[in-house]
C-alpha cells in the first residue's frame, strides 16, 4: 500500500519547530543562500510512513530498521508506503520513492517487524534530559494527523532524539565523543565534515506508553567508534518517569559537507548560478 505526497517548506518548518531541530539543511534562508532546496528530515518521512502503516495494519510492530539511502527535497512528489516481505509473515518493507527508494541502501531495505527481543541497552551511557511543551506536541500531532496517543508518543520521542543527538555530540565527554566532535572543527577540517545518519534501528519495548502532555523525555546516549574518522555508532535509550520506551542504534558515517550538498537539488530559477564548494553549513550540522 502507498500514498503520494509532496512535502512543503512550511511543513518542514513546523516539524522542526515541534522537535526543536535547528539543523540548517532544513532552514529555508540558509539553503537559499547556498542555492539549494530545503532537505526534508528523514524522521519526518519515517513518521509519515509508520503512521500510515499502523492505520492500515492491525499488527503491533515493535522493531524498525531504517536505511537513509538518499536525500528528499521539498516540493518533490514522493511515494510513501509499505509492502509485505517474503522473508517473514510479520515483516513489512517501508519505502520512500522518488524514482529510486530513498529508504534503501545498496541491497538493504527499511522494514518494520515484530520481534520478541531487541537492542538491550536500557539506561546505559550519558543521561540527556530534553524538555518539551504542549505546543510542540500539538504541532506534531496535527502535522502527522496522528490519532493514536501511544503512536504519537513513540514517533515524537524518536523525532526529538535527532536534535538531542546533535547537541550531545557537541558537548563531548568521552574520548569517542571528542573524536566525533572533532569532525565539526573547522580549524581541523576547513571544508567541514559531519556524521550523517546511515541507518537507524529501533526496538520498542512497550507499545502502550504515553508521554505526559508536557515535561521531560530522558535519553541515555553512548557513542562508539567503528572506524576512526569514518564510521561511528550511537546507542540511544529513551524513557520517561523511570520507564524505558525504546532502545535504538544509529550508524553514522563521516561525510564532507560539500559531498552532502551535491546530493541536494538546486533551487529552481537559479539559472546558471553555481554554489561554491568551499561553502559549508553555518554550524556544520548535517545530521539527517
Amino acid at each position: 500500500m502507498q500514498f503520494t505526497t509532496t512535502i512543503t517548506g512550511e511543513q518542514v518548518e513546523n516539524f522542526c519547530k515541534s522537535t526543536a531541530d535547528e539543523n540548517p539543511i532544513h532552514n529555508q534562508q540558509h539553503m537559499r543562500e547556498l542555492g539549494k532546496e530545503i532537505v526534508v528530515p528523514g524522521l519526518y518521512i519515517f513518521s509519515l510512513i509508520v503512521n500510515f502503516l499502523q492505520k492500515n495494519e492491525s499488527l503491533n510492530f515493535n522493531t524498525f530498521r531504517i536505511f537513509f539511502g538518499n536525500i528528499v527535497g521539498i516540493n518533490e512528489a514522493i511515494d510513501l508506503g509499505f509492502e509485505r516481505s517474503p522473508i517473514s509473515e510479520s515483516q513489512r518493507y517501508l519505502f520512500a520513492r522518488t524514482g529510486a527508494d530513498c529508504f534503501s541502501l545498496d541491497n538493504s531495505r527499511s522494514f518494520a517487524d515484530i520481534r520478541s527481543n531487541g537492542i538491550g541497552m536500557e539506561e546505559r551511557g550519558r543521561h540527556v534530559p530534553i524538555t518539551y511543551n504542549k505546543e510542540q506536541v500539538h504541532i506534531f500531532r496535527k502535522l502527522l494527523g496522528l490519532s493514536n496517543a501511544a503512536l504519537l508518543s513513540f514517533l515524537f520521542s524518536v523525532s526529538l532524539a535527532s536534535p538531542m543527538l546533535i547537541s550531545t555530540i557537541r558537548k563531548p565527554v568521552t574520548d569517542v565523543d571528542k573524536e566525533i566532535a572533532m569532525l565539526f572543527n573547522k580549524s581541523v577540517y576547513p571544508e567541514g565534515i559531519s556524521p550523517l545518519y546511515q541507518s537507524l534501528e529501533i526496538f520498542r519495548l512497550e507499545n502502550s506508553t504515553i508521554l505526559e502532555p508536557e515535561g521531560q523525555v530522558d535519553y541515555w546516549v553512548q557513542l562508539e567508534k567503528e572506524k576512526a574518522g569514518k564510521f561511528y555508532a550511537a546507542n540511544v535509550s529513551c524513557g520517561q518517569s523511570g520507564k524505558v520506551m525504546y532502545n535504538s542504534r544509529y550508524r553514522l558515517v563521516a561525510v564532507p559537507n560539500k559531498v552532502m550538498l551535491r546530493m541536494v537539488r538546486e533551487l529552481k530559477n537559479q539559472g546558471s548560478k553555481k554554489v561554491e564548494e568551499a561553502k559549508t553549513l553555518n554550524s556544520g550540522r548535517t545530521l539527517a
